[in-house]
Order: structure tokens, then sequence, then C-alpha cells
């Protein structure tokens, strides 16, 4: 009896240790006051890197309408309905792509990719929390934009398959016909 409830309290410590290192224990920072780009931007003097990537073209004016650049000169009057922002010192490039990720259970993550200049990400083990953020952004959410792949799938056997299950997050077909069955639903 008392190797029971070892046991059961192994399980529950090691699945608070999972949880805490997915985030799911990790608030989530409040970003209302977040200042989200007006549907008209416009940003003046700012030295952009060239096509090329080889040198950044100085004091240039970028209009961005809907988060579409429209134009992009050294000499562009100021638009009147646009926010402006001031560029001079500051310097733009393209927005960067991640295209290997592992998201946790945290949304944070997805903040902290676009503070860091990374505006697109392929996520290779698409859960359904995943899935609703990306739902979420879309609908004028704040977070990079991103392509998912499917949750990871394996196919262990015995207790090798529900460790995978449950530590993973993954799914487990421990034989042929259980993942023939998934397949045709």
């Amino acid at each position: 009896m008392a190797l029971l409830g070892v046991v059961i309290c192994a399980f529950i410590w090691a699945d608070h240790e999972l949880n805490k290192v997915m985030g799911k224990s990790t608030k989530t920072i409040d970003i209302s006051s977040t200042i989200k780009p007006s549907k008209m931007l416009q940003i003046r003097n700012v030295n952009v890197l060239s096509e090329d990537c080889s040198h950044f073209i100085k004091n240039q004016n970028i209009l961005i309408k809907d988060g579409v650049i429209l134009q992009l000169s050294e000499d562009q009057t100021i638009n009147r309905e646009a926010t402006i922002i001031d560029g001079t010192g500051q310097y733009l490039i393209p927005g960067l792509v991640d295209s290997h990720v592992h998201l946790k259970e945290s949304k944070n993550d997805l903040f902290l990719y676009l503070a860091n200049g990374i505006t697109y990400i392929r996520e290779m083990a698409g859960q359904p929390v995943v899935l609703e953020w990306r739902k979420s952004i879309q609908k004028n959410g704040l977070g990079p934009r991103m392509f998912i792949a499917s949750p990871p799938i394996y196919s262990e056997s015995g207790l090798t398959g529900y460790y995978y299950s449950w530590t993973r997050k993954s799914i487990n077909y421990s034989n042929k016909n259980d993942a023939q069955k998934a397949i045709k639903k």
C-alpha cells in the first residue's frame, strides 16, 4: 500500500513539473495596453535594409496600410491619415522567420517572437491550443503568423506509448489497426 502511495505521489509530482515546463502555470501577460497598429502607418526617415541585404538605404519613408507596405521612398509627403513614427537613427529589416518551433502551453511565447522581430513561425507539433491561438491572431490578435504541422504521432505499445502520450502531448497508435481507424476518420 505504501508503494502505491509513493507511485501516486511520483505521478502527481511529475505531472506538476511537466505542466511547469510546458508553461501551463505561467500567467499570460496583459497586452491590453499594447498599441496595435492603426489602419495607416507612416515611418519617416528610417534606414531600410536593401533587397540584396548588402547595405542600408538611408532616410526612407514607408507608408503601410492594413499591414501592407504601399510605398517606400525618400521624398514622401506626410500622410495626415496615418499614425507617424519617427524612424530617425533607427533601422528597419523584413520580419524574420523561425521555421522550426515547438510552442509550449504559454501564449507569452507568441509576444516574445514579435518582440524579437520574428513575424512568422512554423510550429512543428500543432496542439489544439495552438490552433486556437492562430485563430485569435487572425481575428486581429497580436502574434506572429503561423504554419502549424500536425501533433506528433508515435507508434509505441505498452507503457512507452502511454508515457509518450502523457509527457509529449502526442498521439500514440500502439498497433496498425488503431492507426488505420484514425486515418479513416
